[in-house]
């Protein structure tokens, strides 16, 4: 669980860009809901290595899989112009 604790600050100050309008919303909110999954992710892996092998450790390890994928995607496209993406959209 150790893991976990160097991605918290960062889910923290994700919600703070969130507050400070920094960054357009829908690209904050894509960044936090990422930086989220991607803790659930660290947080996940440290259940996993913490148990014996037995079905909630194979349940951790496919929940850790299932996190760790928006955890990348979601702040990847964080960093789009997404206004110039959705107006394309409707040509």
């Amino acid at each position: 669980i150790g893991g976990t604790l160097p991605s918290l600050p960062n889910v923290r100050k994700i919600l703070y860009v969130i507050r400070i309008g920094y960054f357009p919303k829908a690209n904050a909110w894509l960044a936090a809901i990422g930086m989220t999954f991607f803790f659930l992710s660290d947080f996940t892996v440290g259940i996993n290595f913490s148990m014996k092998p037995c079905q909630a450790r194979l349940i951790s390890n496919y929940l850790t899989w299932i996190f760790y994928t928006p955890g990348l995607v979601l702040p990847a496209l964080s960093g789009w112009d997404l206004k110039k993406i959705w107006s394309r959209q409707g040509n």
